[in-house]
């Protein structure tokens, strides 16, 4: 535990990069290695695909959103991190979170998801099929049992979200092909006249 410093905030530490976090939430996993080296190896490109709308649980006491905020934002995407309500608070607590955060970016608790999708336009992802769920480091090592609940939760509303678009694009082609079979069913008038006038002229 070289170069590890305890912070006057309780289960709070900064690493020899500066970086500061709750050992309670991510143990040792960031005490050598930066949060760059950590995410460059666990996440590689898959943190930065285009017109994605990115759902991560957790955010390893914020690093993971310091992380994003020195990288280049892929075009069309964005970024939602969702915390346990006690970590969300905790990490206002601690000032671990950024001041400000883009508008490609927030960080959330369960109480404002509704109106977070909303702003993120999750229908227009969800009919490119460019929704993804990714997992902090703190999600996948399951330091506190909420996330692992959190994880599931966010699943199964997504999977709601998923169905629900699918229903509505199913419906929309459907009668997108009602009204093309309508079209092609109808026999103009003119086309009817003709046709019992040469039937009238055999008989």
């Amino acid at each position: 535990m070289d170069n590890i410093a305890l912070n006057p905030s309780d289960s709070v530490y900064t690493n020899s990069f500066g970086e500061r976090f709750f050992t309670h939430i991510n143990h040792s996993a960031f005490y050598r290695l930066s949060a760059q080296a950590v995410y460059d190896e666990k996440f590689g490109q898959s943190l930065f695909k285009p017109n994605t709308l990115n759902f991560i649980i957790g955010s390893d006491s914020a690093l993971l959103i310091h992380y994003l905020l020195t990288q280049e934002i892929p075009k069309g995407s964005s970024y939602i991190f969702i915390e346990p309500a006690s970590v969300f608070h905790q990490l206002h607590q601690a000032k671990l979170l950024p001041e400000e955060l883009p508008e490609a970016i927030s960080c959330i608790s369960m109480e404002r998801w509704s109106e977070t999708i909303e702003k993120h336009n999750i229908q227009d992802y969800l009919y490119i099929n460019g929704v993804q769920t990714l997992n902090a480091l703190c999600a996948d090592e399951d330091n506190i049992d909420e996330y692992a609940e959190l994880s599931w939760h966010i699943s199964e509303l997504l999977s709601q979200l998923h169905w629900q678009s699918n229903m509505a694009l199913g419906n929309e082609t459907f009668i997108t092909q009602q009204f093309n079979n309508l079209a092609d069913n109808i026999t103009p008038a003119q086309v009817l006249k003709q046709k019992f006038k040469v039937t009238t002229q055999r008989k």
